[in-house]
């Protein structure tokens, strides 16, 4: 027989691991291969990193400066109070591209836990006349105090 007979039974792994369940991979790095739960979080958190590694490049399109730490962001940038108005809007459509991604990637932007704040002195704080800010559907009022990494930081 010639070799247009033959058959190989061949798996594309490529495709079933798109299917994998990462939380199931996860408990069995943990079990079958002696994984602690700390390096088990220090993966899973590097991965999440590396997953949204994208939203670095589509917040500084906008100008913007990033910071990730886990699951917890912050876009911020240093501005002179004349351009506060047209900074909220770069804001704003900067928000509106990150969502789109993250809905893209399967994740979702909560603007309800999302806080906007001026930094900055009491003198140039009482300045600004921008007190809330259009974050997608909702408004975010400016100068709520935020908790970040376990600080409360507040405008002044």
């Amino acid at each position: 027989m010639g070799d247009e007979h033959q058959h190989h039974g061949l798996l594309d792994l490529s495709v079933a691991f798109d299917c994998v369940n990462h939380q199931l991979l996860l408990q069995r790095l943990r079990r079958d291969f002696g994984i602690s739960d700390t390096v088990s979080a220090w993966i899973t958190s590097v991965l999440f990193v590396m997953y949204t590694d994208e939203l670095s490049h589509i917040i500084a399109r906008h100008g913007l400066q990033f910071h990730q730490y886990a699951d917890d962001c912050q876009i911020y940038v240093s501005l002179p109070v004349t351009a506060v108005n047209s900074t909220v809007h770069q804001f704003s459509r900067c928000l509106y591209d990150v969502e789109a991604w993250m809905s893209a990637s399967s994740l979702r932007l909560n603007p309800s836990k999302t806080v906007v704040l001026w930094l900055g002195s009491r003198h140039v704080i009482d300045k600004l006349d921008v007190y809330e800010v259009q974050v997608l559907s909702s408004t975010v009022k400016i100068n709520s105090p935020a908790r970040d990494l376990g600080v409360v930081v507040d405008s002044r």
